[in-house]
């Protein structure tokens, strides 16, 4: 990459947050770099160079490396804006760019970078508010939606089926493998709870938009976290156990990441039945590569339990 002076370095930026024309956006992308190369990795490599972040994580976003940009340009008071401030968020912004980063006070793309800095900030904080109200309302849309299912292990939040998984409870047959018994509320159906979860995490750049919400009982939700896999330490420490032995955070970790890798369908039948899993070689190791999804119908007919 060329050596970026600092009008370059305000050009680019200006790009990456798309304040510039699509014109000057091609003069800089074709005075930049020498090949051509792709906008995705043009944002992640000047990013890195702007900011001195050696190792970007290749899957950020577009919109996400525009936060970084906008935060980065942003001093406190213009993050954590309110609504009282004499003051415009751009012009909080303005003022540290031009004081602390040595951005051009009478420029009007100082101007372009602040104004689209404060956009961002905005859509940030508008698309991550949250109600009770509104929770339940769509709450109540996404059930409807998804057929009154869990989205990952297709379990039904039916009367039916809680007062089929009581009399497992009462039997003595819970399943091991896809436990919805919480010990401490002695509540054999406690995970067995509609949620809403958030596809691409709010710890991530998760909004709190529709299209980015589904609903997953409470034991796919807690399995899932924050997306994040389950740890060799831990996959070890628990290798050698039983699956009655295995702590319950653990065990809806593995039920999730399992049904996660075999995209959510019975590996027997390939349906959308309500699924669960089971170890592959029975006297096998408890680890993810000995695991697999498998319907309860399929299960009903291998009578493997």
């Amino acid at each position: 990459m060329k050596k970026i002076t600092r009008e370059t370095e305000i050009h680019l930026i200006s790009t990456i947050l798309g304040s510039e024309s699509k014109q000057h956006q091609d003069d800089i992308f074709n005075n930049y770099g020498s090949e051509k190369i792709q906008i995705g990795n043009f944002y992640r490599n000047t990013l890195s160079e702007l900011l001195g972040i050696t190792k970007l994580r290749n899957e950020l976003t577009e919109e996400e490396i525009k936060l970084k940009v906008a935060l980065h340009l942003s001093p406190p008071a213009a993050i954590d804006y309110k609504s009282g401030n004499k003051k415009k968020q751009w012009q909080l912004i303005k003022e540290y760019v031009t004081k602390q980063l040595d951005f051009e006070v009478n420029s009007e793309e100082t101007d372009k970078i602040c104004k689209e800095a404060s956009k961002i900030l905005q859509k940030w904080n508008t698309n991550r508010r949250n109600s009770k109200s509104t929770y339940e309302s769509q709450r109540e849309y996404l059930l409807k939606k998804c057929g009154n299912k869990c989205s990952n292990c297709n379990v039904s939040f039916s009367h039916e089926r809680i007062e089929e998984e009581m009399s497992k409870y009462e039997n003595g047959k819970l399943d091991e493998y896809k436990s919805f018994y919480n010990e401490k509320q002695e509540d054999p159906t406690y995970y067995l709870y509609p949620e809403i979860d958030h596809i691409s995490p709010i710890s991530s750049y998760g909004d709190e938009k529709p299209e980015n919400k589904e609903i997953l009982c409470k034991l796919c939700n807690r399995g899932k976290t924050d997306g994040s896999q389950l740890s060799i330490r831990r996959e070890f420490d628990i290798a050698n156990k039983s699956i009655q032995d295995v702590d319950i955070y653990d065990r809806h970790r593995l039920f999730y990441l399992c049904t996660y890798l075999h995209n959510k369908k019975c590996t027997n039948c390939g349906t959308s039945n309500e699924i669960t899993i089971r170890k592959v070689v029975e006297n096998g190791p408890l680890v993810l590569t000995n695991l697999k999804v498998i319907c309860y119908t399929c299960l009903d007919q291998s009578r493997v339990y």
